[in-house]
């Protein structure tokens, strides 16, 4: 099989998104929907009929999914047609507003003129189940006439039953590769063809019980990015592009300097369904072929002015020239190994904005010739950019790679290819299945720096050791394992070993024990209470329903995923279980933390001067302390708390800006997000509050965190009032005062740029 047939095998399976983000279970159910026959007025003997199934969304109107077509079937006598077919998809989302359509289509017949295929009737069913039944409860169910499309138009249409068909939905166990080859919401029938499966041709009922395909164990080296002519040019213009972008979203006021970050090559195993190795990243390094091979940091840009000096060809060289092996590379002609080069810019002035652009995308079918014998091969393979659709499903950058000489924005032709070679040891193996895109890896990484009030969260480098090999490294590097799968080490032996790569053991060396002089034990100082915690008196809770009204009545500014939803609201006071493994599996790798100061209550006391304005500092997470700006205290209605309102350059109220502060985290990278996640099972975000005349500390409030769990949501926000205690106090201490504001955790996958 050819890249081209890979791509349009890719094309026909590619699901569409769903709009929105539905409650999420604890874990992945499989369902299936077997249809015995269909008995209808409207079914004509001789005639051949087909199902077509898909899925509906009612609250947006949206049919996605993988729309599943099985095989026709010829009508009987008696207005009845026969199928005898299942249909499996999984989810993870349980919602009573997700429907599976189910449709009856008649083929066109030309000789007796009906034209194309018509639709004979429709019946829906929810998504959601709650037990499984025996695949023998069948039970009649009407179907209507007309085409399912009218959902989208009129959901109060009067429908007309036209016939019944058997049919039983059940929730179906599938082994954990069967969620790993398909994605979410993919409708399939026995009549698909899903490299990962075997096919048994022999059995009419085989994906009932799949068969996982052995796989090849794989690995590639010798990783090279070659750039023919123009590179200089296009990574100019590339910035120059950025560099716009970024000033008419300042106003255009002045032109920020956009640096490169970062380089590199993204690299995953994909069966025209779904990657079945989410791609992990390799770092690319420059290679100056006019400078006996010397590299260059891959952090720093191409010197424009002398490009002239670069000679003909650029090459970009993984960072280390390792082999890296592929994971659940099955015995397919099918499987595809995909490409992605990534280029990440950041702001000269603000190095905490930073921006990832997909430059090009390629796809190389290592068992195109149907065998499996071990080979060894050196290949080389284009990449090709613009709007066409790619794995990734991300916006890559114009097409600059493919266009017509005439057409192109560079003065020069521009090809880039990706070299490599591929090693394949011819032996099948079964491979443990692997997580899903949230458990990526990178080899080695690089994390980005702080954020505009705060930072972003620091990843650790991860320094990955491999058994050393008796061969120079130059031209035999070390295995890399991805961390795609978990696999032995007689596994990664059993690569090299096919390729005449020997593995030294490791050495043991013995450890001395050392004495260590104990220390005297010392008396304990007596303890004096500087600043305590009155987490009691600290209990938050959610918004009144006035504060509400205040809140939704005034122009604050407003939160969005990265659909332009609102995020889901949760009680800040519930205690639900979390199923940490879905939030690790979560897809949505980067999390923005949003901490929105929306109004400041203070407690009526005899004692105390009300403040007319204060500020705020916080303590979160891993991140610096950061200090807000002052901000006025607005009265409002009687028993409403006092609006936030920012102060322009002269201290007087600005009225141009909108009320409240919003203090923004970017929790982003592998590492940080597991830690992180950890984190919010029991941290808590620490606020002080201070008066900004006499600076005063007024008290202190703690907001946990627990609730800000996505739960497989695009995002979720809380809504929190916050008692302030004054925390200097030994004893009696109790609230003076009340600080609202809105606290959101929207993610965005990889490589995703700022919200606004």
């Amino acid at each position: 099989m050819s890249v081209n047939n890979w791509y349009s095998l890719f094309l026909a399976n590619r699901p569409v998104e769903m709009k929105r983000s539905g409650s999420r279970g604890k874990k992945m159910t499989c369902y299936s929907m077997y249809i015995s026959k269909l008995k209808s007025a409207q079914v004509t003997e001789n005639l051949r009929y087909q199902i077509s199934a898909f899925l509906f969304d009612t609250k947006t109107s949206q049919m996605f999914g993988r729309q599943c077509r099985t095989e026709w079937k010829r009508a009987e006598r008696d207005s009845t047609c026969v199928f005898n077919e299942t249909l499996y998809f999984y989810s993870e989302i349980n919602d009573r507003d997700l429907l599976l359509i189910i449709e009856f289509v008649e083929e066109g017949n030309d000789h007796i003129n009906l034209g194309p295929a018509v639709s004979v009737g429709w019946f829906s069913t929810s998504v959601e189940k709650k037990r499984a039944v025996e695949i023998s409860e069948n039970r009649s169910v009407e179907i209507f006439g007309g085409t399912p499309k009218l959902l989208i138009f009129d959901k109060e249409a009067v429908l007309k039953p036209v016939g019944n068909v058997e049919c039983s939905y059940n929730i179906h166990e599938m082994p954990p590769f069967f969620f790993q080859t398909i994605p979410e919401f993919c409708i399939v029938c026995d009549k698909d063809l899903i490299p990962g499966i075997l096919k048994d041709s022999s059995d009419d009922e085989w994906l009932s019980t799949p068969k996982e395909m052995p796989t090849i164990p794989a690995a590639i080296d010798a990783i090279a990015i070659q750039f023919k002519n123009n590179v200089p040019e296009l990574e100019r213009q590339i910035t120059n592009d950025i560099e716009r972008e970024w000033a008419l979203k300042d106003g255009g006021n002045h032109t920020p300097k956009a640096v490169i970050m970062d380089r590199k090559l993204k690299i995953g195993v994909h069966n025209g369904y779904s990657y079945v190795t989410e791609p992990f990243t390799v770092d690319l390094e420059i290679i100056n072929a006019n400078s006996n091979g010397t590299l260059r940091s891959r952090k720093k840009p191409i010197d424009f002015g002398k490009s002239s000096n670069w000679g003909d060809q650029l090459v970009f060289q993984a960072t280390g020239n390792p082999r890296l092996a592929l994971r659940n590379l099955y015995a397919d002609p099918r499987m595809a190994i995909i490409f992605l080069l990534e280029y990440t810019f950041h702001r000269e002035d603000n190095q905490s904005l930073n921006q990832t652009i997909l430059i090009g995308w390629a796809a190389w079918t290592p068992f195109s010739d149907g065998t499996y014998t071990g080979k060894e091969v050196e290949t080389r393979v284009s990449f090709v950019g613009g709007p066409r659709p790619n794995p990734e499903g991300v916006l890559c950058y114009k097409n600059v790679l493919n266009q017509p000489d005439s057409l192109k924005p560079l003065s020069e032709k521009l090809e880039i290819f990706v070299d490599f070679k591929f090693y394949e040891n011819g032996r099948s193996v079964h491979n443990t299945p692997t997580p899903r895109r949230s458990d990526s890896a990178r080899v080695p990484t690089s994390r980005s720096t702080e954020n505009v009030h705060s930072g972003r969260s620091k990843g650790s480098r991860v320094q990955i050791e491999t058994p050393k090999s008796s061969v120079p490294t130059e031209r035999f590097p070390a295995l890399v394992d991805t961390g795609r799968s978990t696999s032995s080490i007689d596994e990664l032996k059993s690569i090299n070993e096919e390729l005449d790569r020997f593995i030294e053991e490791p050495m043991e060396v013995p450890i001395e024990e050392i004495a260590v002089a104990k220390k005297a034990v010392e008396e304990p100082l007596p303890l004096t209470s500087v600043y305590k915690i009155p987490f009691e008196d600290m209990r938050t809770s959610n918004f009144h329903r006035s504060v509400h009204s205040m809140f939704a009545r005034l122009n604050f500014v407003q939160l969005r995923d990265r659909n332009g939803e609102s995020p889901s609201t949760d009680d800040v006071t519930s205690k639900s279980l979390i199923d940490m493994r879905r939030e690790r599996l979560d897809r949505l790798d980067n999390a923005h933390i949003y901490f929105q100061f929306a109004a400041f209550k203070q407690l009526i006391s005899l004692d105390a001067v009300p403040s007319k304005k204060v500020f705020f500092t916080i303590n979160f997470y891993r991140f610096p302390e950061i200090t807000t700006e002052s901000m006025l205290l607005e009265a409002m209605e009687k028993g409403e708390p006092n609006l936030l309102r920012k102060l322009d350059k002269n201290g007087a109220e600005d009225e141009s800006a909108p009320p409240g502060f919003i203090a923004k985290y970017i929790i982003e990278g592998e590492e940080s997000k597991l830690d992180f996640l950890d984190f919010l099972a029991t941290g808590h975000a620490c606020i002080d509050v201070w008066d900004s005349d006499s600076l005063i500390h007024l008290g202190s409030t703690i907001v946990p965190l627990r609730n800000l769990y996505r739960r497989g949501r695009e995002a979720v926000q809380l809504f929190v009032q916050c008692p302030v205690v004054d925390t200097s106090l030994d004893a009696g201490s109790k609230a003076g005062a009340v600080l609202y504001l809105r606290v959101a955790n929207i993610g965005l996958p990889s490589g995703n740029g700022e919200l606004f």
